[in-house]
């Protein structure tokens, strides 16, 4: 009972910006399930933005508000900390350098060109999106849900995928974890909202999981492919970037189906 408590403060002191105890000793036996916790930032996430949503229907805010605000949410909550895997790890992928250089990247504290390009793409992109949204939030309760999936299964590619040269955090988490039991939690928990989607929203939902799932597996192959392995920074941008797919799908899923 110890580890979980224990893993639950791990993950929240890690991954989100909400105060706990201080007297946590990160060592195996704490880290041991922390992974299993992660979903539970992103279910904060989804009901912040939930909650947004239906503040901003009920006072008739205007749309550009709730976009603003809807973007930010969830850099607030978790403290920028995935925000900053997208950007390292755009900096090394569109430096097209060989991997060891790509790793040197990964590294580098300071921020490139490509970084604040695909940053500031990927603002626009998410403003413009809920922006749309607003005037259609069909699959409102997908979008906030996708936030907990987005995160299952990030913890899954690290528990999951070999960890590259030179990794910290994703090494120091996935060598201490009970993998099974992490793997087992995780993917439990993206079934049982894969399963929801889909009675829910029907042909929308089996879409999106499936879309989940599909673009889980690419990534992987991906990290394997051009790092020769998975590291934080990159499954944090994993995170952003399945957050983006979902609000595409909620966005223009909505206006079509």
């Amino acid at each position: 009972m110890k580890s979980l408590i224990d893993g639950f403060f791990v993950s929240v002191s890690m991954y989100s910006i909400i105060p706990v105890k201080k007297n946590i000793i990160w060592d195996k036996n704490s880290m041991k399930y922390a992974f299993c916790f992660l979903p539970f930032i992103g279910a904060l996430a989804g009901g912040a933005e939930l909650l947004w949503l239906f503040l901003c229907i009920k006072l008739d805010l205007d749309k550009n508000l709730y976009a603003a605000f809807s973007t930010a949410i969830p850099i607030i909550i978790t403290g920028g900390i995935h925000i900053d895997g997208f950007l390292d790890t755009a900096d090394a992928y569109f430096s097209y350098a060989d991997i060891s250089k790509k790793l040197e990247i990964l590294k580098d504290p300071h921020i490139g060109a490509f970084s604040l390009i695909y940053y500031g793409i990927l603002i626009l992109c998410e403003f413009g999106l809920y922006s749309q949204l607003y005037s259609c939030f069909k699959y409102k309760y997908a979008l906030a849900l996708s936030f907990v999936i987005s995160r299952a299964m990030g913890g899954l590619i690290v528990v999951s995928t070999k960890c590259a040269d030179g990794s910290q955090s994703a090494k120091i988490f996935s060598e201490n974890a009970d993998k099974n039991t992490v793997k087992a939690v995780l993917w439990i928990i993206a079934a049982v909202i894969f399963v929801f989607n889909g009675f829910y929203y029907g042909f929308f939902g089996v879409f999106m999981s499936a879309i989940f799932i599909a673009f889980y597996f690419y990534y992987k192959k991906m990290c394997r492919v051009k790092f020769g392995g998975i590291n934080g920074d990159m499954a944090g941008c994993f995170i952003i970037l399945s957050e983006l797919a979902a609000l595409a799908l909620c966005c223009f899923g909505g206006a079509v189906i």
